[in-house]
């Protein structure tokens, strides 16, 4: 194989054999086309747009595995702590998902490996307004044990700073209930430089599931994030590009 560097695609065309453009002024003739560009999450580039003209509509990308910004009036005092926890995420009061791990806070909003799980079902939602997150603080504690456990005190469960959080809201909400669905407000996703991968992209039924060749123009293909796929944290990404790249390896006509 031959690698060309500093050599961008700028366009694809024709039928196999391919004509590809670069932006070095560069063309190059191809009987195969295996578009494996990601996403522009973090510096990445979105190159969905080389298909379009073969008929291909991709989903936009938002932000998947990422910091989500939050209303700040129940931060105050917060930033940098990090607790262990369960939180769901709700869209229009309906919850629709819930996970368990650590939460950091920020000065503007909420990250951890626990927020990237939630965040992955925001990015998945066709609507993103009147979002929040409940925290549960002690999520391994059922509420007919709650009352036992509070009972030695605030100060003796969590940081300073959560404390003074629940307190000064307790006035207006029961304090049992605070500990268990500490109702943050969602703004959205935080920028794409923050994400570990993108939601979005080629819509998997315009490819052969088997094979991942494209149904409208034959010898093109598509693997990895550049297809509307993306997984939870874990290492399901990572997985998805290599059971995808070797599914395109494996069926591409060579000769």
């Amino acid at each position: 194989i031959d690698v060309m560097t500093l050599s961008e695609v700028v366009s694809i065309s024709g039928h196999s054999p391919f004509q590809i453009s670069t932006s070095n002024g560069t063309k190059y003739v191809a009987k195969n086309i295996v578009l494996t560009s990601g996403s522009n999450a973090e510096s990445g580039v979105d190159s969905t747009y080389l298909l379009k003209s073969y008929g291909h509509t991709p989903t936009e990308f938002y932000p998947s595995l990422v910091p989500l910004a939050t209303d700040i009036q129940y931060l105050k005092g917060l930033k940098g702590v990090r607790i262990d926890a369960g939180a769901t995420l709700y869209i229009d009061g309906i919850g629709v998902k819930t996970a368990y791990g650590e939460i950091i806070f920020k000065d503007n909003g909420l990250t951890g490996t626990l927020i990237f799980e939630l965040s992955t079902a925001l990015a998945r939602s066709k609507k993103r307004d009147n979002v929040e997150i409940g925290i549960d603080f002690l999520p391994h504690i059922d509420n007919d044990n709650l009352s036992q456990v509070l009972s030695i005190g605030l100060e003796g469960l969590f940081h300073k700073e959560i404390v003074n959080n629940l307190k000064k809201r307790s006035v207006n909400d029961d304090i049992r209930h605070l500990v268990k669905s500490y109702i943050v407000k969602v703004k959205g996703a935080q920028s794409k430089d923050l994400a570990q991968v993108m939601s979005g992209g080629f819509n998997l039924g315009e490819f052969d599931i088997s094979t991942l060749q494209s149904k409208k123009e034959k010898c093109i293909y598509a693997a990895g994030e550049v297809l509307d796929v993306d997984g939870d944290c874990g290492g399901f990404n990572l997985m998805w590009a290599f059971a995808s790249g070797l599914t395109v390896g494996y069926n591409m006509e060579w000769e």
